[in-house]
Parts: C-alpha cells; structure tokens; sequence
C-alpha cells in the first residue's frame, strides 16, 4: 500500500546545508566582480595584441589538451578492481535499495523481476520502489508486481520534482547501513550487493563504492553504440582509474553504493540539483570519504532515439554547471585531491562539450583558406600534432574499454566516435539555456524503446 509524506516530512529531509545546494544562488559579488575584469581584461589584450593574446590562448589550450591526453593514455595502465571472494560466514549488513520511478510503467514488471534476483539475505534486503503519489499508472504497474521484499514510497507533488528529492523523503524510511539506487531500466548483477557490501568493509575510509554501468542494447543503433563505447572507457578505465589513485570521481546515477553514516554526515543529496550524482561525489570528498570501484556491473538501456538522448544530456551537462559552480564555492575545502579532480572531471567534460566543435570549425576553415591561398606551408604542425595525440588519448581509452567491457565487435565505431562527440555541442548550448532560464527542470528520460530489439535478439526476458 503507498505511503505518503505531508510536506514538513518531504523538507526535513532536505538537509543538505545551503552552502552545498545550487538552489542558493552562485555568483557573490566579488566573483561576480572578478569575471566581469576577466572578461574586459581579455576584451583588452585582444584589441591591443590580437596576434600574442591568440598565441596565449592557444598556449593554454595545447597545455589542457597534453594533460587530458596523457591522463587517459596513463588510465588505460591502471587495472580494473577484481572481484571479491564470498565468505560464507560474513555477516551481512542491512541494505536498503532506492528505486526512484516516475511515468515508468512500461518497464516495472522487468526491473522488479531484475531486483528479485539480487543475492543477498532477505531479512537484510530492503527494497523501497518510490513513486510520485500523482503516478498512478506507475503506482498500479508496482503493487501489481509486489512481493514481500518490496515496499512503496509515496511523494507528494511539490517542488522541486526531482530525483534527488524523492529519495531524500524515501531516507527517512531506510533502514540499511548501505544505501544504493537503481533506475527503472537497471538489470544489475545479482551479487553486486555484496561485492560493495566487502568493499566498504575492507576499507572503512570508503564513503561509496561504484559498480561499472554497461547497456544491453549496445547494438540496435550507431547512437546506442556510440553510447556504450562512452561508458566502456568511462567505467572500465578512467572512473578505475580515478578510485585506484584516491580521486574523487562523479558517481553513475545508478548503481552507486554509499554507506549511510557518509550520506548523513554530507547531508544527503542536493533536491535542486539534477545531476545529484556528481555534486554528492565531491561532497563526500569534501567531508573526507573515498570512493571506489567494485565489479559486477549493472546493465541498463541506452537512448537509443536522438531527441530523447539530447535531453538527457542536457540535463546532465546542466547538472555538471550546477555542481561545478558549486564546488567553485569552496575548491580547497577538504582534501587537494577533490579541486584537482574538479577540473579534470567536471571543468574538462564542460570545456569539451562546448569547445570541440568551434576548435575543429577554427582549424578547417583556417587549413582550407590556407590551402586556397597557397600558404599551407604556413600551417602550425606543432599545434596539429599536439590536436591529434588529444585525440590519440580519447581513442585509447575507448579501444581498452570496449575490450574491458566485452565489446570487441564495437572497435570499428570507435574510428567514427568523432561524429559523437559534435553531437555534445548542441546539447550543451541547450543545457546552458536551462541553466539559465529553468536550472532545477528535471528533463525526463523516457525509457522502453529497445523492447522490440530486445525481442528480435532474444533478450525479451530481461
């Protein structure tokens, strides 16, 4: 039977303090003050030195392009974590699951199936399905496939309706020692439960653990291709990476694993941010917790329809501005290694998003006129070569991570990521007018469309 919460519930358990939330508001005075002489400084040093401030810039860009480069060549180095022996005589903590659902029941019956599955001891296992009291096709599809493991949520139609709000009122009915959330498409191992379950045990410093995302309808498209190439070299090399080194990385927005004591210490999720994920990432990191990696991932579907893929990335790019403006707050607060990793992480996936496609326009306009006007020789090989061993460190780390991910067939798209990765550049610009004119709009990913190739290739059952 679903379970509401009155209003005052729904808000006690917004209990991020306001210096963490992107509801407060990020520019002060003085920074407002600082990127307006930024912005006139470089205004000036144009108009006086066009050809020395273009040198500079371009100094700075080749020096970002080097490291980000050098930073995945080195990932593809680092092994992925290896999988935990299960004791037999462990004594298993309380796990609550998170399923935060919203206009989704068209996939319930599959993703209940999926969690009944999961290997872990039912007197241990809680599983919170968690609706917004107004959905009720979702509400019906749950209760119809009800078992005792599983309970509802019931949310109350308020602002903001996001997913970090929903599970911010679904914690005050948790009662595990380790907190995880699945989406509504998630087919996730069976014993991934206890594979975070040892990790936080063995190291008491971890405040989460991260299970490897990968899709199950990897091949009904070039985009769900393209797509599951992105997440082999995210899972499978860099975000390993980043745990074996002790950087703080942006979590998945599934399959995460946190330890309750670190979610309550950090002030669980931001409601207004809606990549909850990445801001919580580095505000464990802030509080001094680790994140990790474990094996045994979860499977989940890729967009496969462009419309329905460009909203979702726009909300994540928009999720990126909200908690890198954020962090920006406070960069050195807590360890050095959280306002490094801010950079490299959130800071180069937004420079990338926004800047590839104007970089590679500059650069072929500038070679065809070159080459019209007989001045190719005048052409900057230096720069080139270093544009293209950028490019040499993002295939690296795609070819190693379809090998990790068992995706071998995938190498030839690999050669046309490219194509991908302009496909950034208008998702960012209209996550950038979100921001603006609608920054805690949650863009809704619609989910179901593989089930007719999931038929076709004899996946119907999952």
């Amino acid at each position: 039977m679903l379970r509401g919460q009155d209003e005052n519930q729904i808000y006690g358990a917004m209990k991020a303090s306001p210096q963490w939330s992107c509801a407060q508001g990020n520019l002060s005075t003085w920074r407002l003050v600082f990127l307006y002489g930024l912005g006139l400084t470089v205004f000036i040093c144009f108009a006086a030195a066009p050809g020395l401030t273009f040198d500079i810039a371009m100094g700075i860009v080749t020096t970002i392009i080097i490291f980000a480069a050098l930073i995945r060549w080195v990932a593809c180095l680092s092994p992925e974590p290896k999988a935990r022996p299960i004791p037999d005589d462990f004594d298993w903590p309380k796990y609550t699951v998170l399923v935060p659902l919203h206009n989704e029941a068209r996939v319930v019956a599959g993703l209940m199936s999926a969690l009944s599955r999961i290997d872990y001891p039912k007197d241990k296992l809680q599983i919170l399905m968690i609706c917004e009291a107004d959905d009720f096709s979702t509400i019906r599809a749950v209760e119809h496939n009800m078992t005792p493991q599983f309970d509802i949520v019931g949310v109350l139609p308020s602002l903001p309706r996001t997913k970090p709000k929903a599970m911010n009122v679904a914690m005050q009915r948790a009662t595990g020692d380790i907190v995880t959330i699945y989406d509504a498409e998630d087919r996730p191992h069976p014993q991934q439960l206890k594979q975070a379950a040892l990790a936080l045990h063995k190291n008491q410093n971890l405040g989460a653990v991260q299970a490897p995302l990968d899709y199950y309808n990897d091949n009904q498209n070039w985009l769900t291709r393209q797509f599951t190439i992105e997440y082999a070299a995210l899972f499978h090399v860099m975000n390993p990476f980043y745990a074996k080194t002790g950087l703080p990385f942006p979590l998945g927005g599934t399959s995460n694993h946190m330890r309750r004591a670190a979610l309550d210490d950090c002030g669980l999720w931001d409601p207004h941010n809606v990549t909850e994920d990445a801001d919580l990432s580095f505000r464990l990191s802030a509080f001094g917790w680790r994140i990790g990696m474990i094996t045994g991932g979860t499977r989940e579907e890729a967009v496969s329809e462009y419309r329905n893929w460009k909203a979702q990335r726009e909300r994540w790019l928009k999720g990126f501005m909200q908690s890198y403006a954020v962090h920006m707050r406070r960069p050195l607060y807590g360890p050095w290694q959280r306002g490094f990793t801010l950079q490299i992480t959130l800071g180069l996936t937004l420079a990338a998003a926004f800047l590839h496609v104007p970089a590679i326009s500059i650069l072929l306009i500038a070679g065809i006129f070159k080459i019209f006007t007989g001045t190719f020789g005048d052409i900057n090989i230096w720069f080139w070569a270093v544009f293209l061993f950028g490019y040499s460190g993002a295939y690296a780390s795609n070819f190693v991570g379809i090998f990790r991910a068992k995706q071998k067939p995938l190498w030839g798209d690999v050669l046309f990521a490219p194509l991908y990765w302009v496909l950034m550049f208008p998702a960012a610009l209209g996550a950038l007018h979100q921001y603006i004119t609608a920054p805690f709009h949650w863009n809704k990913t619609r989910h179901g469309d593989a089930q007719d190739y999931l038929k076709k290739t004899n996946q119907a059952h999952l």
